[in-house]
């Protein structure tokens, strides 16, 4: 009888480390995926905020040669590609811009995109090159800003808790 009770007791034991296992299987692999989601995601905020900051330093520079060959001659036939080229600097910026208002996880992220975005529209309106200067230290700095929201409201560095 003690063998039979010992062989019983052997096999509830193992199936029971066998469910222990299965368990703590299951929950570390629900943990690394969660983490490997949580990294992707971090990575795709990253790439989209640096694209976002370096589409809008091409149509900062776009805009800022449209406003200093409008003040230097309006009636220069190079006033017109400088429009032009402005015009699809600011669509890579706003297809970029898309992407930060996607994946973005903090709304301050969106706002400082937002505002960084519109305020090269203050280039539109030059009438010397004084202002142009002016605009182009503000337009530097609400980049910055942009960049220093995202640095500072999303965790740019891995995920904290790495899966055991």
């Amino acid at each position: 009888m003690d063998v039979i009770l010992g062989g019983v007791l052997a096999i509830i034991a193992s199936l029971v480390g066998q469910a222990v296992a299965h368990r703590f299987t299951r929950r570390n692999a629900a943990a690394a995926n969660q983490w490997a989601r949580e990294e992707k995601l971090r990575q795709e905020r990253v790439a989209a905020y640096s694209e976002f900051a370096g589409a809008l330093t091409t149509y900062r520079r776009a805009m800022l040669d449209r406003a200093f060959a409008r003040v230097k001659d309006p009636h220069d036939p190079g006033v017109e590609e400088h429009r032009r080229l402005s015009h699809r600097s600011r669509d890579t910026a706003l297809q970029s811009l898309y992407l930060v208002e996607l994946l973005a996880d903090r709304q301050e992220v969106i706002e400082a995109a937002q505002a960084a975005y519109h305020s090269m529209e203050k280039f539109l309106d030059v009438q010397d090159r004084d202002e142009a200067e002016s605009i182009r230290t503000f337009t530097r700095t609400t980049i910055r800003s942009f960049v220093g929201t995202a640095r500072t409201t999303s965790d740019l560095g891995p995920p904290a808790s790495t899966p055991s």
